[in-house]
C-alpha cells in the first residue's frame, strides 16, 4: 500500500491507514512551516505562490475538518468556529488572490496549520482551533507584528521600552535554565530606561507537597465527566497535569506541563540577567502585595551599572 505524502487515505479503522494519514499530516505541517520564511517571502510573487501552496495543501485535507464539523453539530459555537476556519482556508471558486499581503499569508498559514492539527478529530479529540480574525490597526497606530520563536532564547535586533509576560505564561518554560535564559533575552532587548513586567501566580504547593499525585473531579453528569490529574515534583518545581473530558462525542485530553517559581526566585533570576526588582503589586490595580496575595505583578528595570550596556544591533522600538 502506498500513498502520496500529501494525499489523505480513505477514512477507515485500519491501523496502517491511520499511520499513513499521520505521516502525511506531519509532512504537510513541515511544508507549511516553510511558507513565508524565505528571504524574499514578502515579495508579491512569493506571496501569491504562498497562497496557492497553502490552498493546495489544505484542499487535500479539507475532509477532516468537515468531518469534525458534523460531529459538533449540536454546539452552535463550535459549528460557527469550524465553518469560519473551513471557509478561510479554502481556495476561492475563481482562484483569484485579490488583496493578497504578506501579513495575510502568515495568518492563512497559521489557520491552515490549525486545520491540519485536527488529525481527523476522533484520533486525538483536540478542541476546535481558536478563531483568528485580525482586524485593521486603529487609526494612527501601527499594526502589531507577531513573531514566532523560542521564548527562552531570542534575538530580534531591536530594543523595547516595555516587555511583559502575563498570565503565568513564564511558568510554561519548564526548566530553571530556560527561565533564566528568558530573563537574559528580555534584558538584552530593553532600552536603558525600559521595564520588564511579569504577571504570575504565587505558588501554593502545601497541599501537593503532602500528596505528590492528585486527581480532582471537575464536573460530572449523566452524559459527561471532566477530571484533572496532577503529578508534582517539588524538587524540580514542576507540575505535569492532564485534564480528561468524556462526553457523547468521545474523549479529549488536555495536557500541560509547567515549572513554577516563587517571587524571590524570580528576583534572583532578574539579578543574574542584570535587572533589579523595582516594585511589586498584588494585581494590575496596584493593590499592595502581601503574604496572602495569590498573584503578583512584578516590575524589573536595569541595574544602575547596566543602564548603558550595549544593546542588540538594530533600531529602538
Amino acid at each position: 500500500m502506498t500513498a502520496h505524502p500529501l494525499t489523505a487515505p480513505a477514512p477507515d479503522t485500519d491501523g496502517l491507514a491511520s499511520a499513513f494519514r499521520e505521516r502525511g499530516l506531519r509532512q504537510a505541517l513541515v511544508q507549511l512551516r516553510s511558507v513565508g520564511s524565505a528571504p524574499d517571502a514578502a515579495s508579491m510573487g512569493a506571496v501569491v505562490l504562498g497562497y496557492r501552496l497553502v490552498w493546495q495543501v489544505t484542499g487535500r485535507w479539507i475532509d477532516l475538518p468537515r468531518q469534525r464539523l458534523q460531529e459538533c453539530s449540536d454546539s452552535p459555537s463550535d459549528t460557527a468556529r469550524w465553518q469560519h476556519l473551513i471557509g478561510t482556508v479554502q481556495s476561492p471558486a475563481d482562484g483569484s488572490i485579490a488583496g493578497a499581503t504578506y501579513e495575510g499569508l502568515l495568518v492563512l498559514v497559521g489557520q491552515a496549520r490549525d486545520l491540519l492539527r485536527v488529525r481527523a478529530g476522533r484520533l486525538t479529540g483536540d478542541d476546535p482551533p481558536p478563531r483568528r480574525t485580525p482586524g485593521p490597526a486603529p487609526a494612527g497606530r501601527p499594526a502589531v507584528r507577531a513573531r514566532v520563536g523560542d521564548m527562552a532564547l531570542f534575538d530580534l535586533g531591536i530594543r523595547y521600552p516595555l516587555i511583559y509576560i502575563s498570565a503565568s505564561t513564564f511558568f510554561l518554560l519548564t526548566s530553571q535554565q530556560a527561565q533564566v535564559s528568558c530573563f537574559r533575552s528580555a534584558a538584552r532587548h530593553l532600552t536603558p530606561d525600559g521595564r520588564l513586567v511579569i504577571e504570575a501566580a504565587v505558588p501554593h504547593t502545601s497541599g501537593m507537597a503532602a500528596e505528590r499525585q492528585q486527581m480532582i473531579v471537575r464536573e460530572m453528569s449523566e452524559h459527561h465527566l471532566k477530571w484533572s490529574a496532577f503529578v508534582h515534583d517539588p524538587v524540580a518545581q514542576t507540575v505535569h497535569a492532564q485534564e480528561v473530558r468524556i462526553g457523547p462525542n468521545g474523549y479529549r485530553l488536555l495536557p500541560n506541563v509547567m515549572r513554577y517559581a516563587f517571587p524571590s526566585e524570580l528576583d534572583l533570576m532578574a539579578q543574574l540577567a542584570g535587572l533589579r526588582l523595582e516594585r511589586r503589586t498584588a494585581n494590575w490595580d496596584d493593590s499592595p502585595f502581601t503574604t496572602t496575595s495569590t498573584h503578583h505583578v512584578s516590575l524589573y528595570s536595569h541595574q544602575p551599572a547596566d543602564r548603558d550596556a550595549p544593546s542588540p544591533a538594530g533600531d529602538t522600538a
